[in-house]
C-alpha cells in the first residue's frame, strides 16, 4: 500500500521502530485521496532507548542577578570605611 521509492523502515541503533511513507498512487486514488503520507511508531522500543533521565526545577521566585557598575568621582572626595 505504499509508494515503492517513497517510503523507508526506521531504526535506532539496529532497533526496528516504525516505518513512514506515502501512499501508493493507486491505493490514494481508491480512496480518494490526495497526496498522503503515512507513519507507525512503536513507542515500546522507543522508551527502552530513552539514555537520560530529565528532571524538572521550579525556577528561582529570587534569581540571581549580576552588575558591575563603575562610579567616577572627583578626586578631592574623601573615602571612609
Amino acid at each position: 500500500f505504499l509508494h515503492p521509492g517513497q517510503s523507508a523502515k526506521l531504526y535506532i541503533d539496529d532497533q526496528y521502530v516504525g516505518w513512514l511513507g506515502q501512499l501508493h498512487p493507486n491505493t490514494a486514488k481508491q480512496l480518494d485521496l490526495p497526496a498522503t503520507w503515512v507513519a507507525q511508531l512503536s513507542l515500546a522500543p522507543l522508551l527502552t532507548l530513552v539514555r537520560e533521565q530529565h528532571t524538572i526545577t521550579t525556577p528561582s521566585k529570587f534569581p540571581q542577578v549580576r552588575r558591575d557598575i563603575a562610579i567616577l568621582v572627583d578626586s578631592d572626595i574623601s573615602l571612609q570605611t
